[in-house]
Parts: C-alpha cells; sequence; structure tokens
C-alpha cells in the first residue's frame, strides 16, 4: 500500500523555504524559528476550530484505496455504539488522588516568583506507520484515518487544553514541513524536532514551548544509535530541551528541563527499552546537574519533566525502574521487563547481556575522567540505579462506580492511553517529573508512590486517562485523531 499526499514537489519547495528549510535527511533535526507577527500571539486568542466535517470520498487521498475492505465498511455493526458519548471533551480534572497534592493548600498563585503551566504529550499517529498497520485500525471509519480529519482534531485537542509545553511522538516529517509547525507558531510557540534516522523512517519528535512564557536555553536531540555498538539501540530518538521561565521574578534559577522520548515498540524487545532508558536517564542526569537551582537553602538539580510514548506497562520491571530508582536485573528476562511480552521469545536472562553502552555507569550516569573509578561504586553488579527520583503524574488505576455489584459502589479499573479494536486496551504513555522526596509502597503489586516533598514544580492536577467505563471504542474516531490519547498536567513553577 502506498501513502499518497497529494503535494507537488514545487509546493513543497515552496512551504520549505518559507520556513526556512532544506529537505529532511536521516536523523536529521531543526530549531524551530516563529515568523514575525506572532512574537507574542497568546493561545487564549486562537479561534477554537470548526467541528469536522464528513467528507466526500475524494478527501481520502492519503489512504489507498486498496484498504477499503479492512474497514468500516464491513465492520461497522461489530463497534459503533450509538449512545457513546464524547469522552474527549468530557474528561474531568483530577486533584489530590493518591496525596500527589497534599500541600498543594500552602501555594501562592498569585507569588511573583511561581507560574502555573499546563504540559501535555501526545502520539499523534504518523500517517505511514497507519498504512503500514492497517490490521490495527480495523473498526475504525475510514475518513477517521485521512490525515486532513486526523489533523482537525489534534489541533483541536491542543486548542482545548492550550499547554504550555507540549511533546508529540510519530510527527510524520512531511506534515512537519507542511502544516503542523507553522501552526504550532501560529499559536505562539518555538520549538524542536528530530526525525528517526533511517530512509524506512518518516516520523520523529518535537517538543513545543510557548514562547511568551519560556525561553530554550540548552537542547539535545538524541539518535540512541550513535551510542556505542557494545548493545542493540535501534532506530528511536529522544529530545531534551532546557528551558528559563522568564515570567517570574528570580528569573537567573527557574530552569526546567523538558525531556521527550518515543521508545521501541516491539514487545519482546524490553532489553532495547531498557537501553534507550538508561541513555536518556544519563542525558537528563547530565542536565539536570549542569542547571543546579538553589532551592530552600541547597543547590538541587533543575526540576525535570520526562513524557512520552514508553512503549511499557504501569506495573512492569521497566516502569518501576523509571519511578522507584533501583532494578534488580537477577532473574529477569530480557523479552519480558516492559510488561507487553505474550511469550517466551527468548530466554535470555537479562543478567547475561550487554544493555548499557560502555560510556553509561549501571547509576545510568556518564563515565567521566572525574568518576571513572567511582562510576559504579556502591552499586552492586546486579542493581541497576538512578538518581532522578522521578514520579509518575497519573496513578494508572482510579476508581469508577461499579453498576454490577450490589455490595459495591466502587471498583478499580485501569487506565489506558491507546486503544485498538483488535486488542485490549493498553496504557504506553507517560508522564513524570521529579520531586525532591518521594516514599514508595505495593498494593495489590502496583507501585505507590507518596510525595513528601515537592521541588520546584508542584503537581496541581491533571486530566483523566480513559478506563473501560468510557467505552470510548478504537482509535481515531469521530472525537480523537489520533490512537492515542493526549495526557495533560497542570503544575505550579516556583523559584
Amino acid at each position: 500500500m502506498k501513502l499518497v499526499y497529494n503535494i507537488m514537489n514545487s509546493q513543497r519547495n515552496s512551504a520549505n523555504s518559507r520556513l526556512g528549510m532544506s529537505s529532511v535527511t536521516n536523523g536529521s533535526h531543526y530549531h524551530l524559528q516563529p515568523h514575525q507577527g506572532h512574537h507574542n500571539q497568546r493561545l487564549d486568542q486562537q479561534p477554537r476550530p470548526a467541528s469536522p466535517q464528513r467528507p466526500s470520498a475524494s478527501s481520502s487521498s492519503l489512504i489507498a484505496s486498496s484498504r477499503t475492505n479492512n474497514f468500516s465498511n464491513n465492520l461497522e455493526g461489530r463497534y459503533r455504539n450509538p449512545k457513546r458519548k464524547n469522552f474527549f471533551s468530557q474528561r474531568k480534572w483530577n486533584i489530590d488522588e493518591a496525596g500527589q497534592c497534599s500541600t498543594r493548600n500552602n501555594i501562592d498563585l498569585n507569588s511573583n516568583n511561581s507560574t502555573a503551566i499546563t504540559v501535555a504529550t501526545y502520539n499523534i499517529l504518523s500517517q505511514n506507520l497507519l498504512v503500514r498497520h492497517p490490521e490495527l485500525y480495523e473498526g475504525c471509519e475510514e475518513y477517521n484515518l485521512n490525515w486532513v480529519n486526523r489533523r482537525k482534531l489534534i489541533f483541536e485537542e491542543i486548542d482545548r487544553y492550550q499547554p504550555d509545553i507540549l511533546c508529540l511522538q510519530e510527527v510524520h516529517h512531511m506534515h512537519y514541513e507542511m502544516c503542523i509547525n507553522s501552526q504550532m507558531i501560529q499559536r505562539g510557540f518555538r520549538g524542536i524536532y528530530m526525525k528517526r534516522p533511517g530512509v524506512d523512517n518518516e516520523d520523529g519528535c518535537a517538543i513545543y514551548y510557548k514562547e511568551c512564557i519560556f525561553q530554550m536555553v540548552d537542547y539535545q536531540n538524541i539518535n540512541y544509535q550513535v551510542y556505542d555498538g557494545s548493545c542493540e539501540t535501534r532506530s528511536n530518538v529522544g529530545q531534551i530541551v532546557v528551558l528559563r521561565n522568564h515570567t517570574v521574578k528570580n528569573k537567573q534559577n527557574s530552569y526546567i528541563c523538558v525531556a521527550n522520548t518515543h521508545f521501541l515498540y516491539n514487545p519482546n524487545r524490553g532489553d532495547v527499552k531498557l537501553t534507550q532508558a538508561s541513555i536518556m536517564l544519563a542525558e537528563l542526569e547530565k542536565y539536570a546537574n549542569k542547571y543546579r537551582i538553589p532551592f530552600q537553602g541547597s543547590w538541587i538539580k533543575c526540576p525535570i519533566i520526562f513524557c512520552g510514548d514508553f512503549n511499557l506497562l504501569p506495573n512492569s520491571d521497566l516502569y518501576l525502574f523509571l519511578c522507584r530508582g533501583t532494578l534488580q536485573i537477577d532473574g529477569l528476562y530480557s523479552h519480558a521487563i516492559s510488561g507487553l511480552s505474550k511469550s517466551r521469545y527468548s530466554q535470555d536472562l537479562l543478567e547475561n547481556c550487554t544493555f548499557l553502552p560502555s560510556q553509561i555507569s549501571k547509576k545510568c550516569q556518564f563515565i567521566t575522567k572525574q568518576n571513572k573509578y567511582n562510576a559504579n561504586e556502591d552499586n552492586p553488579p546486579n542493581i541497576l540505579s538512578h538518581n532522578l527520583s522521578l514520579t509518575s503524574v497519573y496513578p494508572h488505576v482510579v476508581k469508577v462506580y461499579d453498576r454490577t455489584n450490589e455490595n459495591s459502589s466502587f471498583k478499580l479499573e485501569d487506565e489506558f492511553t491507546s486503544s485498538h479494536l483488535n486488542e485490549s486496551p493498553k496504557n504506553l504513555d507517560y508522564m513524570l517529573y521529579s520531586v525532591i522526596d518521594k516514599e514508595c509502597s505495593f498494593h495489590n503489586d502496583r507501585l505507590l508512590t507518596n510525595v513528601k516533598q515537592f521541588g520546584p514544580l508542584k503537581l496541581l492536577g491533571w486530566f483523566q486517562a480513559p478506563t473501560a467505563a468510557d467505552d470510548i471504542g478504537p482509535l481515531p474516531n469521530d472525537f480523537n485523531g489520533s490512537d492515542h490519547v493526549m495526557l495533560v498536567a497542570r503544575f505550579l513553577h516556583t523559584t
């Protein structure tokens, strides 16, 4: 099947010229510059886009006609629910769940040294991947798979939540050049973009930030493949930007380190995801230490927000490593640590695999001449660790009203961020942030985190993720332009 763009070369060259860009090369990245006149444009001044209309047959040019039989014509009765509500316009705002916002009553929202900021992360589904894997989108209306219509819904989501920082994954490089970048500039954003390396890869990641609030002081686009060949890394990418909040009085100490990534999907290669995670953690450690700030009488690492499509489950060993800070590798199978593998793909034990690049220690720090002799000190050979003190914005399990049980009013249900007809919904997307002190415990094999002391970033709340009770059906649909759900949180940034 062939992805058809219907864009003449002259149009593409014209668009590249307007954006000041040359053609995309493998592993390339851009530092975006806004057009004159959009410098101080605010999100709340943008008109809300019109609701998407059902297109005529001719508007489906981005989807090959040969794939029609795989979609709604044959499967419409299997999934359509006329009573299904628009979950995406009715998402609830959560505050104080799991004790994560217990100190918010002491927060001065009007302080000259505090700014409330909204952060979002969204996998927008690259069109080439949609066409490459039609089996994932059986049960979806064909007009919902057309890029022009999906784009409208994607920007409707962005306009609805009005983020100040936005992390995007699966951004097709041509869609980025032709429309996404210019649309974000019109909304007052600046940012960086990086395409995945390789001639067969057409998508990448992007971080955008609101120019009226932040100034970028440093950034790095991360190609996991450039690290040494001692372990397998694959052609995924990550990004880090260091932002300065220029709306607060104490501007010099207002740094925030934002990371964005899309880890490997392959459910049987948890070892590769661990390699990619260790590289990202080492890079975050480097930048968080480079931009240390004074806080309550001492110097601490720059606060971190880490977003992306991690392609792992919340109860997996890899997730526990990110949020708890340690991973005991004894007895773990390399294929299983992301929680997605359904079979014994490999009998390889993680302890027998090479999953750390030679320049990264078991503390997930870069080995330098200064720390060469103590890089792995105090770490037993079977323990992997990091010192970033990350915790999740989302609890991953929520209480919902149980209509089937006469003796109980509520039951626990798993949140999810991605939904397809022939697969169970999964929680694959995450938003983590750093705190000063936390306490981790387990309940029913679930990690519970009690934040004992926030740092410069205080979590105020977040918009709920869907559960089975929300019955949103397969994605994309009439209300959401991607097969993933946007995650949105609100923080108070204090300097």
